[in-house]
């Protein structure tokens, strides 16, 4: 018993890790067996230990209902490798230069995980995959007629989705030779611009200037429904996922930021912002803060979710040094600080405390989409001209 609640108590006192998670686990299901192995016992040996047996099972039980409760939270959604808490904007340097056959634009880059594979989407069409040791190019296919605005990895299903302005969604594997091979493609009436696959869950929510929300299983590829946005038209580059209250997230046309309960597939609450042509092109959630942060044209807004009131209130506003638009939103180093570009040739980080920004890196053009992999301490940064640009930091 005080193994166990030794070993609890330092689970929820840890800064939440999946590797712990899994280890405590399986030190509670052990337990188990062990418990049920003890009922095989002889008599004597029985009869020594039920004066305590009822209350280690309860315990037991407790501690795999409170795991199980925590991983939904959790491990869902919490991968360590995708923590960026070492990121030092002084150590940023360029290590490669990724040719693409056009410009890069919308949240186009994609890094899939498992395959050590790098996918970038232009404005023709072309989807391109490289290896992440040398940064050699090892396929490129013409993927859609025009711009590629989105493309996600689902992760272990194993799906490379993309989305373009040519009313298309497309679903490719990574054959043997690491080679995409379409699955399938679908039709859309109106533009995609937003992908989220919700992998723990095995389905993929898609978005753009239709109504609703679609949600499509990965397993059958096959559309099961949607979420109504009621009035709330249009979804700009992103689609966010809000582990720790399952909810999604999208910017609509219509001046209206949304959050929809993935449990009965509802809206949850709504603010609404000042009505403008720009739209909401970057999302990111801090969750030590419970903090919401919005990119649109000339500046990034934040709200404090207040999760049983149901509302976003404490409105600010943060003016970009450019003014113009960022299309990135990464929190870095334990949540205190966001990467952040503004469609000019910088990138900045923003304090979440003080709202100040500090000047990381210049490129040679203006920057579009950031994609930051941890795991090899990478920050690809997609440019309007036909190039990527790899640093490590």
């Amino acid at each position: 018993k005080a193994e166990l609640t030794q070993k609890f108590e330092a689970c929820l006192n840890s800064n939440w890790n999946v590797k712990e998670l899994n280890k405590y686990a399986k030190s509670v299901a052990k337990a188990e067996h062990k418990l049920k192995k003890e009922k095989l016992l002889s008599q004597e040996r029985r009869g020594k230990l039920l004066f305590y047996h009822d209350e280690v099972n309860s315990l037991v039980q407790q501690l795999v209902a409170s795991l199980g409760n925590l991983a939904n939270t959790f491990i869902k959604s919490f991968d360590p490798e995708k923590q960026i808490n070492d990121f030092k904007p002084e150590s940023v340097h360029l290590v490669r230069q990724l040719n693409t056959k056009a410009e890069i634009g919308g949240h186009s880059i994609e890094y899939l995980d498992d395959l050590n594979l790098l996918a970038i989407g232009d404005s023709q069409g072309t989807l391109t995959l490289w290896e992440c040791k040398q940064y050699k190019k090892v396929d490129q296919v013409k993927a859609h007629k025009s711009w590629i605005c989105n493309v996600k990895y689902s992760g272990k299903l194993g799906y490379l989705i993309t989305a373009s302005q040519a009313l298309e969604m497309k679903f490719f594997k990574i054959q043997q030779g690491r080679k995409l091979s379409l699955i399938r493609s679908v039709k859309e009436s109106q533009p995609v611009s937003a992908l989220l696959p919700l992998n723990h869950a095995n389905i993929l929510l898609s978005a753009g200037k239709g109504p609703g929300i679609k949600i499509w299983n990965l397993k059958t590829l096959q559309s099961q429904g949607k979420i109504d946005t009621n009035d709330n038209n249009g979804v700009g580059f992103q689609l966010l996922y809000i582990a720790k209250y399952d909810l999604v997230a999208a910017g609509h046309y219509n001046g209206v930021i949304a959050l929809y309960d993935m449990k009965d597939k509802t809206e949850f609450t709504k603010v609404n912002i000042e009505q403008s042509h720009w739209k909401v092109n970057a999302m990111t959630f801090i969750e030590s803060k419970d903090m919401l942060f919005a990119a649109r044209g000339g500046g990034i807004l934040s709200w404090k979710l207040k999760v049983d009131e149901r509302i976003l209130e404490e409105c600010r506003e943060i003016r970009l040094p450019d003014g113009l638009e960022s299309l990135s939103l990464i929190p870095i180093n334990n949540e205190r600080e966001i990467i952040c570009n503004s469609s000019t040739n910088k990138i900045y980080s923003l304090n979440v405390a003080d709202r100040s920004f500090k000047e990381i890196k210049k490129t040679d053009s203006n920057t579009s989409y950031i994609k930051v992999v941890p795991k090899r301490k990478t920050m690809i940064v997609g440019l309007y001209t036909n190039k990527a640009l790899v640093f490590n930091y």
